[in-house]
């Protein structure tokens, strides 16, 4: 994840220069008469870190502009949600660790590690140095047999045995 505006303008001008030199390696291949399965296998791998990229700096672009929902993110990850809203609302790292009284290196080391092991209390003095005074966490969904989602509590199945019971 992005987490400043200098990794943005480095990762941005990659992408660029990756989308040029694809362009230009196919090109050759074309003109060598590679089929477009013989081409896919050359540059496939090339392409997926392109895209990869690609969705990385078009994500910090929509964290930018708000296109997020700021007050509600799912449990596991609240610490890239932490660090959408610190850009959202335009704070370098500095600024948040001087709203918070805390070092520099300690926000850039809890941001790379996106807030793993963060106490509720640091999530909470984030927050409050975010000006976000509410946040939700959605409910962990998890994905079981046959496509069907549930949520990881059993809500839906324990609601089930309680009819089967009464109807017994």
């Amino acid at each position: 994840m992005i987490r400043t505006e200098q990794e943005y303008k480095k990762l941005k001008a990659k992408v660029e220069k990756q989308e040029q030199l694809l362009q230009e390696e196919r090109k050759k291949l074309e003109e060598q008469g590679f089929t477009e399965q013989m081409i896919q296998i050359a540059i496939g791998f090339a392409e997926n870190f392109h895209l990869n990229d690609k969705r990385e700096v078009e994500e910090y672009e929509r964290v930018m502009r708000g296109e997020f929902d700021p007050y509600t993110c799912k449990l596991g990850e609240i610490g890239t949600h932490l660090i959408k809203l610190r850009l959202w609302r335009g704070l370098t790292q500095s600024e948040l660790a001087n709203r918070m009284g805390v070092s520099n290196s300690q926000v850039s080391r809890d941001e790379r590690y996106e807030y793993s092991g963060a106490s509720m209390e640091r999530i909470e003095q984030v927050l409050k140095a975010l000006d976000i005074e509410l946040m939700f966490a959605a409910p962990q969904i998890v994905e079981v047999a046959k496509g069907r989602e549930e949520y990881a509590s059993g809500q839906d199945e324990m609601a089930a045995a309680k009819q089967e019971k009464q109807a017994g």
